[in-house]
Order: C-alpha cells, then structure tokens, then sequence
C-alpha cells in the first residue's frame, strides 16, 4: 500500500512541477503578436462603447428641443402650403405622347397583308418638327383640304392672321415687397397688388387688340382710339428714347387716364384709377415696370 501511494505522490509532483521556460507558449513571436492585437482591439472596443454611450445621453438630453423644432418646421411648411402665392411662373406643360395608328395593307393588291403600326406625334397645327415642315393632327388633315401636304395637289393653305401678344408685366417677388416703404404699401398685400397688375395687363392687351384690327374694319371709337393713340404717341417715344433702359425698336403700349375711364366698351379689366390703382402705379413706377409720361394734358402709363 505504501508502494502504491510513493508511485502515486511520484507522478502527481511530474505533472504538477513547472515547465521548461523554453518550451513554453508565451515565448512565442506569434502568441506575442495575437496578445498585442487583442489588447488594441479590446482599447478601440472600449473607445466606441464610450461613444455610443456619450451619443445615446445627447440624444436623450436634446430629445425635448429636437421634437419642438421639428414642430415648428412643421407649422411653417403647413403655412407655406396655405398660403401658395397665386402668380407663381407657369410650369411649362408636357410633351404630347405619341400614339399608334393602324394603317392597313394596300387596298389594289394586299387584301391578305396585316396592317402596320405607325407611331404619329399628337400635335397642334402648325407646330414646326424637327425636319422643317409642319404638320397637323389626322383628323384635322381629312376636315380641311387647305391643310394638305407641300407638293399634293390642293389649295395653299390660307395665312392666319396673328395672334395678338399678350401684354406681360412681371408680378412683384417677395423680396421686392419687403423692400418697399410702409408708406407706399399702405394696407396692401402682394397678392392684391399682383392682381391689380395683372388686371393693367389685360386692360393694356385690350387696348392693343383695337388698334390692331384693320383700319378698314374699325368703327368710329376704334378709330377716334387709334387717332388719339398715335397723336400721344410721340411723347411717349421720345421719354423712352432718352432713356438709358429702353432697348425695344417698338414704341411700348400704353394707357391713359381716358383709357382707363372709357374702358367698358373694349375691356372687361377691373382695373380703376381710385385711390387703389394710383399706389399700384406708383408701386410699379417705383420698381420700373412701367413709367408716366406726362404732357399735353394726358397721363400715359407706359409699360417698359
């Protein structure tokens, strides 16, 4: 028995006496490595739990003033959409698609062929395309013969007259309101001025169709208005010419203080001459867009 507990004691003391230094792991190159980058990784490890601690506090701590001014982005955009000025520029509209026509076979030999699909532009007559010409919608083409192709026997088409230019005058921005003096603005806001601005376009674009028409179809008033025109016109030309500004071979529309209060039989503008429409022109004349030329005991207000 004793034998048995020296051989016991014996091999517990060879497992159990220290290594040889030289055999050991932790005198390896590479363990040493591994040790050093475990140790950089467990450091950069402690570094982002810092700072998603750090990012998670801020957050909670501004969560409050966060919510406040996003509520206020919110009650400006909800007044933004309210309140959408009314003489914004015109989005421009969309290119017509084309759309497929069936054209059959031939009609003397090709009772069995199947019929082709042609892709034909929807457009307005008179729209120039790319190869030079004109064209028209189908339907139109085989309503009217005058619009039949260049080089098909037929009669020319007949020349349109033209189409009165309507008179434009540029809305008032935002920023030119705020610049304007409190005296000049007075209890008017830019949509009422635009309104009225755009009201004086129409009655100037009225005035212009008269004198367009053609003096052997003109009445008496449109007469007297085409007289009375050119007899102002003159001075008007003159005050433009010396102007640094002006570079429009064409005499600019105007109106004057009669036009404006004999208006009923060629217009239909609500624009007046009251206490209103004189700080309206003075807005304008104080913005440049039109301008009064005075003499001969007339008030022309000219669009420039």
């Amino acid at each position: 028995m004793d034998g048995i507990i020296t051989a016991l004691a014996a091999r517990t003391a060879a497992h159990l006496r220290a290594p040889d230094p030289s055999t050991s792991i932790t005198h390896d190159p590479l363990f040493a490595a591994l040790a050093r980058e475990l140790s950089a990784l467990e450091k950069r490890v402690a570094r982002l739990v810092a700072a998603v601690r750090a990012e998670h506090d801020a957050l909670e701590q501004n969560a409050a003033t966060t919510l406040t001014v996003l509520a206020e982005q919110k009650c400006v955009l909800e007044h933004m959409l309210a309140n959408v000025p009314r003489h914004l520029p015109k989005v421009a509209a969309r290119a017509a698609r084309p759309r497929v026509v069936m054209r059959g076979g031939d009609a003397e030999g090709g009772g069995g062929r199947e019929g082709k699909m042609l892709m034909t532009p929807v457009v307005q007559r008179g729209v120039e395309q790319e190869g030079g010409g004109t064209t028209a919608p189908i339907a139109a083409m085989a309503a009217e013969p005058s619009l039949a192709v260049a080089g098909s026997k037929g009669t020319p088409p007949k020349k349109q007259p033209p189409i009165p230019r309507a008179v434009v005058i540029q809305p008032v921005t935002v920023a030119e309101f705020e610049c304007l003096a409190k005296y000049q603005v007075g209890r008017l806001t830019r949509d009422k001025l635009n309104d009225t601005l755009a009201e004086l376009a129409v009655l100037i674009t009225d005035k212009q169709a008269q004198l367009r028409v053609a003096p052997s179809r003109m009445n008496k008033r449109q007469r007297e208005l085409l007289w009375e025109h050119r007899k102002l016109e003159p001075a008007v030309v003159q005050a433009i010419s010396s102007d640094a500004h002006s570079s429009s071979p064409h005499p600019p529309p105007f109106v004057t203080e009669a036009d404006v209060r004999d208006k009923a039989w060629f217009s239909r503008s609500a624009f007046r001459l009251d206490p209103h429409g004189r700080a309206v022109v003075g807005i304008l004349r104080h913005l440049g867009r039109v301008k009064e030329v005075r003499g001969g005991g007339h008030t022309r207000i000219v669009v420039m």
